[in-house]
């Protein structure tokens, strides 16, 4: 009796396992695939917020270089004042 129901279930068991293994494979294929995608999304509104920024800083630069330069000179002696204090 239990070669019978070892038989019968164990082919049974052996089909449902290759229909879970099918299953995950495919779940998994599909869910590698959304992440895919949304990280080129992702990848995509990242680099036009980018170039969008660095456009309206280079045209702030180009509109006000004396004041730049001099935004630019004070936080290089706060930054060596604080540098130089942790001393």
């Amino acid at each position: 009796m239990h070669e019978d129901v070892k038989g019968a279930n164990g082919s049974r068991l052996t089909s449902d396992l290759r229909l879970v293994a099918r299953d995950t494979g495919q779940f998994l294929k599909d869910s590698w695939d959304g992440l895919k995608e949304t990280g080129k999304t992702s990848c995509v509104r990242v680099k036009e917020g980018t170039v969008t920024s660095l456009k309206s800083t280079d045209q702030t630069l180009r509109t006000h270089p004396y004041e730049s330069m001099g935004i630019a000179l004070g936080f290089g002696i706060v930054a060596g004042w604080l540098i130089k204090r942790s001393y």
